[in-house]
């Protein structure tokens, strides 16, 4: 009885230290699980994590972005492709289940890891889609 009251409470324990854990660590291993991650936290309002998938040099810069001000019911990530030199994805904007605009972004490579690049998409933007700085 006594095994079976100590295997009861190590259950217990090992069940709800599982499910009050800390998230996963957000995957970067392509630009379109960086996309992901990135609608992921944009869309739960969690600024760390948003900050988190941008190059480092970008990150305090995003630490002050105000994730809940969105004029948006839904952001979704769109394809992620080779385009002029760039790898760009795209983050698509939803009102009422319908899509009615989005931006791209453009991710690079930093210590093996893809992260998006606010700098980086605007070169893209100037240099391959030709549109005003």
């Amino acid at each position: 009885m006594r095994t079976a009251s100590l295997a009861l409470i190590a259950c217990s324990f090992l069940l709800t230290t599982a499910a009050c854990g800390s998230k996963p660590a957000p995957d970067y291993s392509t630009p379109e699980k960086a996309l992901a991650a990135m609608i992921r936290a944009e869309n739960s309002g969690d600024v760390a994590a948003y900050a988190d998938c941008f190059v480092q040099a970008e990150q305090a810069g995003m630490l002050d972005v105000n994730l809940d001000q969105t004029a948006y019911d839904e952001i979704k990530p769109g394809p992620v492709k080779e385009h002029g030199g760039f790898t760009v994805g795209s983050e698509d904007y939803y009102i009422g289940g319908k899509k009615v605009g989005g931006q791209p972004i453009a991710f690079v490579k930093e210590e093996g890891k893809w992260k998006a690049s606010w700098k980086v998409s605007t070169e893209y933007r100037t240099k391959v889609l030709k549109l005003p700085n």
